[in-house]
């Protein structure tokens, strides 16, 4: 059986298909798998096992030449490529990189594709019910996601009953000796790990902030007593240095910040600890690695959807009402997300995820009550999950319980009138016209409301056995722009007492 995963660019999404490598051969043990990603990606997976095949494509020179010179070098290279891997026939196409994947995947041809199809007559369309729900969710509202982009992939191939590995990655042989002359005796022999700290993003949206890591990455050194390592792209120097500049003592700093390529970043990587990041493709990397991840998610990043994938891996999110944020740029609160996690809560995460790694009793006050940590595991079907730490089992294992509903943070109370209030004006927005603003307004009333039943139990257990078909049915009226059934929702199936009852005498239509 031949088989063809196609992903392309974004290092954290190519990252996150490792799983599915496995799983589709833990099925297919005797298949010939085949990766089309793009051309420097390809060193990430010469260890891998699970990969028979690697098809480096240079996307990036094939932009450059189209934009620029329009050079029709590119379709002869292009038709070179389709040419020589139509001979293969490939039983199976997953596409995970939708419109262009879906080209590709047409003009290589496949049995079968998955994941997002392509013909001339149709334009790019889902032949498959899997990426339909997902890109349906993804659309209309992400917050009602609770799967994990890895087992969403998992699902469209049809394998998401594979069993949860703690490593998907190996670094080279080569990658390895490159990364010791890096490091430079850095790690000691018998000495602990290093702790690695990625202190950049590829937006300034998603950096949490020099001040904040020069606190942190103190702290780890000083009281601690722990070596950090930072890493970063060759556009991140300027950060990191203007960071050790705010750092006194350096002595237990290894500046790596545009030193590495990916493969010795996968080496380095593997010889740390743990890692400290925001939603970065490093953070992905380490996860694949098998190593520890402490995740900082705000901004557009939705631990639902991207959170490290394993067992174990910290996540600290400010699960306020607009997050994630669907424009950080435009954002009215000034940030107001990523404020709240301060060096304080992390440091604090930080020794959590020690405490729970070493089997050493964890406290139980938690000074930073107001922002929950979470902690990632796997339920009964081998799907990631998360869970808030306070609320773990001590085993941790394959089988905890999968969170049902959002658990937000608790940053003031949500009282009645203020639901009612919120209620009344998307309905008003919904049958004046403004079907936009009353979309998003709903969704913006899906994250109070969520707060609100975290905040009164007696609420949450009315509600919790119906409230996933009540989340659907609202998904697909969002979807089909429908705001009748929106406003039918809000107005005979959200309850804000114990005494709610459906108004049957109200006139649906005013």
């Amino acid at each position: 059986m031949n088989i063809l995963v196609i992903r392309l660019h974004r290092l954290g999404d190519i990252l996150q298909l490792c799983p599915l490598f496995r799983g589709l051969k833990s099925i297919y043990p005797s298949s010939n798998l085949y990766l089309l990603t793009g051309e420097g990606y390809e060193s990430l997976f010469i260890e891998n096992p699970d990969i028979d095949h690697i098809i480096p494509l240079p996307e990036k020179k094939y932009r450059y030449w189209m934009k620029n010179a329009k050079d029709s070098r590119v379709f002869n290279e292009l038709y070179d490529l389709i040419d020589d891997y139509k001979k293969v026939d490939f039983d199976l196409i997953i596409n995970r990189q939708y419109e262009t994947g879906a080209m590709l995947a047409y003009l290589i041809g496949g049995k079968q594709v998955v994941g997002g199809s392509y013909h001339p007559d149709q334009g790019f369309f889902f032949s498959d019910s899997v990426s339909e729900s997902l890109c349906k969710v993804i659309k209309t509202d992400r917050k009602m996601n609770r799967t994990n982009l890895v087992d969403w992939s998992l699902r469209i191939a049809g394998v998401h009953h594979s069993i949860p590995s703690d490593r998907y990655l190996a670094p080279s042989r080569q990658s390895l000796i490159e990364a010791e002359s890096l490091l430079g005796g850095t790690i000691k022999t018998g000495s602990p790990k290093p702790v690695a700290v990625q202190i950049g993003a590829s937006r300034a949206f998603r950096q949490w902030g020099i001040e904040n890591f020069a606190l942190l990455i103190s702290w780890l050194t000083k009281v601690k007593g722990k070596t950090v390592i930072l890493i970063g792209s060759p556009e991140e120097m300027n950060n990191s240095n203007a960071l050790l500049e705010k750092i006194s003592d350096r002595n237990h700093i290894c500046n790596l910040v545009g030193k590495t390529n990916l493969g010795t970043l996968a080496a380095v990587l593997d010889q740390c600890e743990t890692l400290i990041t925001g939603d970065t493709g490093p953070m992905h990397m380490a996860a694949m690695l098998g190593a520890s991840v402490l995740a900082l998610f705000y901004g557009t990043a939705f631990p639902w959807e991207t959170a490290p994938y394993g067992k174990g891996h910290f996540v600290v999110f400010p699960d306020v009402a607009c997050a994630p944020c669907a424009d950080p740029a435009r954002c009215r609160e000034d940030h107001f997300c990523k404020k709240q996690i301060t060096p304080a809560i992390v440091q604090e995460a930080f020794q959590v995820m020690k405490a729970k790694k070493e089997h050493l009793p964890s406290s139980g006050d938690r000074s930073s009550a107001s922002l929950p940590i979470y902690v990632t595991a796997f339920d009964r079907n081998g799907e990631q999950t998360l869970f808030p730490f306070d609320r773990e089992s001590e085993s941790c294992g394959y089988h905890a319980t999968k969170v049902s509903l959002r658990e937000p943070v608790s940053l003031s109370l949500i009282d009645v009138n203020l639901l009612e209030k919120n209620r009344e004006a998307v309905i008003k927005n919904l049958l004046s016209g403004d079907l936009s603003k009353g979309f998003q307004m709903f969704s913006e009333y899906i994250g109070l409301y969520s707060q609100f039943l975290r905040q009164n139990p007696e609420i949450y257990s009315l509600a919790e056995g119906g409230f996933a078909g009540i989340i659907e049915s609202c998904s697909r009226g969002l979807h089909a722009g429908d705001p009748v059934a929106i406003i039918d929702a809000l107005r005979y199936k959200f309850p804000l007492s114990t005494e709610f009852e459906k108004r049957e005498g109200t006139d649906r239509g005013s």
